[in-house]
C-alpha cells in the first residue's frame, strides 16, 4: 500500500497519541501501509530531524520501486 508516516511529540497540545492512532488505523483498514512515530514527553508542535528522515527514506523506495519498473510501491 501507499505509505503514510505519522508522528508528533506525545504530549503535542494540538494532537493527542489517541488521534494519531485512530488516523493510522483508518488509513491502515484503507490499505495504507502505515508506520507512527510518538515522541515521548515532546509538546512541540514541529517537524523533527527524525522524522525528515523517515520521508527520505520512504521516498528513496518509492524511487527505486519505479526505477525497477514498479509502480512506486514502498
Amino acid at each position: 500500500g501507499t505509505p503514510v508516516h505519522f508522528s508528533a511529540g506525545d504530549a503535542d497540545p494540538w494532537i493527542s497519541p489517541s488521534a494519531i492512532h485512530a488516523a493510522a488505523r483508518s488509513f491502515e483498514e484503507a490499505g495504507a501501509a502505515v508506520s507512527v512515530r510518538l515522541f515521548p514527553g515532546d509538546a512541540d508542535h514541529r517537524i523533527r530531524p527524525q522524522e525528515v528522515e523517515v520521508l527520505r527514506n520512504v521516498i528513496a523506495s518509492m524511487r527505486a520501486s519505479i526505477d525497477a519498473g514498479g509502480e512506486g510501491d514502498a
